[in-house]
């Protein structure tokens, strides 16, 4: 299976627990702060969203020094209202794919 196969498959994890899903979404589409960040998947449910970096494997997300960035400029955002949503960080693998959600919102 290939990259964009597999892709697919963590877009349908996301799509199957209701989210909203884009692969390789616009500038456009991202939160103002995250609008240079290299993501391959944005979910939104309800109140919530989803940046997801995949990546093939651990090493490819261990060499991605651009997730430290993001996870750190995430941090300086304040949120918890609807207007202003709050953000945190997770990391999974699903499938043979490394998915790192950089960042989840839930007001």
């Amino acid at each position: 299976m290939d990259f964009d196969q597999e892709l697919k498959q963590v877009a349908d994890a996301y799509a199957s627990q209701g989210y909203q899903v884009t692969i390789r979404p616009n500038p456009e589409a991202l939160p103002s702060f995250a609008k240079d960040f290299k993501i391959e998947i944005l979910g939104k449910r309800g109140t919530e969203g989803v940046l997801v970096a995949v990546k093939k494997d651990r090493d490819e997300v261990a060499a991605d020094s651009n997730l430290t960035r993001y996870a750190e400029i995430t941090g300086l955002q304040k949120g918890g209202g609807s207007t202003s949503p709050s953000w945190r960080q997770r990391t999974q693998a699903p499938g043979r794919l490394m998915g790192r959600e950089i960042f989840r919102k839930k007001t």
